[in-house]
């Protein structure tokens, strides 16, 4: 007689734990889904300003618009292999931050 209680008392909590679980997973996925508040709109990047913050830390970014690519490899073989390295990713950061600029003033991207 003792043993059908505790079954059922053991089966009552099962179903209780399953029936969590069938209400808590869709509750999670939902919750998942939903933007969160640390996100920042993309719109809101003063590209102006990184790009002017860019040249300031790198100035062998400088140089005038036509020879621009040719002016910046003869400066980095003239740096040490790590600094080399950082301003070529500037530059690489420094033309990406130009085309996202031209494309958010209605203008067409540089790969066509």
């Amino acid at each position: 007689m003792s043993y059908t209680k505790h079954y059922l008392t053991i089966a009552a909590l099962m179903t209780l734990l399953l029936a969590t679980a069938i209400v808590t997973n869709p509750i999670n996925v939902a919750i998942a889904q939903q933007p969160t508040t640390a996100t920042t709109n993309q719109s809101d990047i003063n590209v102006d300003q990184k790009i002017d913050e860019l040249k300031a830390k790198f100035p062998e970014l400088n140089s005038p618009q036509g020879n621009e690519v040719k002016d910046l490899i003869q400066k980095v073989l003239s740096l040490d292999k790590e600094q080399a390295l950082k301003v070529l990713a500037a530059f690489h950061i420094l033309r990406n931050l130009q085309e996202y600029k031209e494309i958010s003033s209605g203008g067409t991207n540089s790969t066509g």
